[in-house]
């Protein structure tokens, strides 16, 4: 990449301030304990100690960011610092696709002060990781570095699987209609690709076989989140279980249960397991495990959370994630209008200017702090895309395939604003173009 010596240092500037509140906010505002956030640090724990990560969804390169953020830092320094840097590779970007310092400068401002942005470097999530690396893979693509941008992108695997399918893809469409190149080279950009991919990805295949006994290439996330997607309670189009004991707990955060899924359905298959739960007089939750009848337990301590829960234990996982894909493609073929009614729901909520989450969307302040900054990035870009006919612009192209086939995935599985903030950066560019060509309309 270039030295960051753009013009009179406007975008260091643009990094530092946007450096500088990030860690003021982050010591001044208070977030709730984001349970996947503690998570990634558990699994990265595991990972470096004893090469094994017990929860079955999660991939391993965030989780060992996250470990030694939680170790040698009191608040996610390491995600403050990945933001700062994705600043500059939208900059990057947005010149190489424009070759404009003017539209490149506003895409790092807008990218700087982006509340979404803010809000992710200062929590415990991988989005912002993830993001540096794939737009790191996006930048060399672009520079047509495909070796680099494939370390890059297989990386971004490892960190989320997301990517897994369109990354070939991507590099196939800059080979044909970017650098024009002939079958030959497109097979050997492919061959680079995939060589780096094994390369890399062979610890964790190494890590699973060790775990499950057999070949798993990525983790067994994607058919239980598809079950949870697709199943008779999810009316959210996210995975959202919210319990009385949730309730109980956090009575500033949750006001009403939410339960779009369980495990109910796998009542007596292997890998699952009989549980009655208890609070009891003094709020504390107390768990019966299969072989406690309900007139051994006095009704009046408790009562009654849920049934069937996953059995504790690796062995079980490979058999539960067969169940899950086949309940979710059996709900779908029986179901195939409420799936799309669902993937309309899922796009809504994709989409939703306002938190989903409930601790958030009460807030008034935040939830008009997100209406007002999605919507204005929403509405720029949009006239960004049509404006000189940006849709068809060959450059950005491969970024609309990304937004599309990120989204796509959501309306499948579970969706959430959260899982978008990986494609705004695409609509800040897009919105930054547009509100560039105001700039030089009102200087002319």
């Amino acid at each position: 990449m270039k030295k960051i010596t753009i013009g009179n240092n406007f975008i260091l500037i643009i990094l530092i301030s946007s450096f500088l509140i990030k860690i003021i906010l982050s010591n001044n505002i208070n977030l709730p304990n984001f349970v996947d956030a503690q998570a990634y640090s558990t699994a990265g724990y595991e990972f470096v100690n004893f090469f094994k990560i017990e929860k079955n969804i999660i991939m391993p390169l965030y989780s060992v960011v996250a470990y030694y953020n939680q170790k040698f830092f009191s608040f996610y320094f390491l995600n403050i610092i990945f933001s700062t840097i994705n600043i500059y590779l939208v900059f990057l970007i947005t010149k190489k696709i424009f070759n404009s310092n003017t539209t490149s400068y506003i895409s790092s401002i807008l990218m700087a002060f982006y509340p979404f942005n803010i809000f992710y470097s200062i929590t415990g999530f991988s989005e912002t990781f993830f993001l540096t690396l794939m737009i790191s893979g996006l930048y060399f693509v672009y520079e047509k570095k495909i070796f680099i941008s494939s370390f890059f992108f297989v990386l971004s695997i490892l960190t989320r699987p997301v990517g897994d399918l369109i990354f070939p893809i991507i590099i196939v469409y800059f080979s044909i209609f970017i650098f024009k190149q002939t079958k030959k080279f497109i097979l050997l950009n492919l061959i680079k690709y995939f060589l780096i991919y094994i390369i890399l990805m062979s610890p964790w295949w190494y890590h699973n076989y060790l775990k499950y006994g057999e070949f798993i290439r990525l983790n067994l996330g994607s058919n239980f989140t598809l079950f949870v997607g697709n199943n008779p309670l999810n009316k959210t189009g996210g995975g959202v279980i919210i319990d009385d004991d949730d309730l109980r707990k956090f009575p500033e955060r949750y006001s009403q249960t939410v339960k779009d899924y369980d495990f109910e359905v796998f009542k007596g298959k292997p890998g699952f397991e009989i549980k009655v739960d208890y609070v009891d007089k003094n709020g504390d939750l107390t768990s019966y495990q299969l072989g406690y009848e309900k007139n051994e337990i006095d009704p009046i301590l408790g009562k009654e959370i849920g049934k069937v829960r996953r059995t504790k234990g690796v062995e079980y996982a490979l058999i539960r994630d067969n169940y899950f894909r086949q309940a979710a493609l059996d709900y779908i073929k029986k179901n195939p209008i409420k799936f799309f009614e669902n993937m309309f729901i899922k796009f809504k909520r994709f989409w939703s200017i306002v938190p989903n989450s409930h601790e958030f969307r009460k807030n008034k302040f935040y939830t008009l702090l997100s209406a007002i900054s999605v919507g204005f990035l929403i509405f720029f870009s949009i006239l960004g895309f049509i404006k000189h006919k940006n849709f068809k612009n060959l450059n950005l192209i491969p970024l609309y395939i990304l937004l599309i086939y990120v989204n796509f995935v959501h309306l499948i599985l579970i969706s959430s604003i959260r899982y978008r903030f990986i494609v705004e950066w695409i609509l800040i560019i897009l919105a930054s173009y547009f509100l560039s060509c105001i700039y030089y309309k009102v200087k002319k």
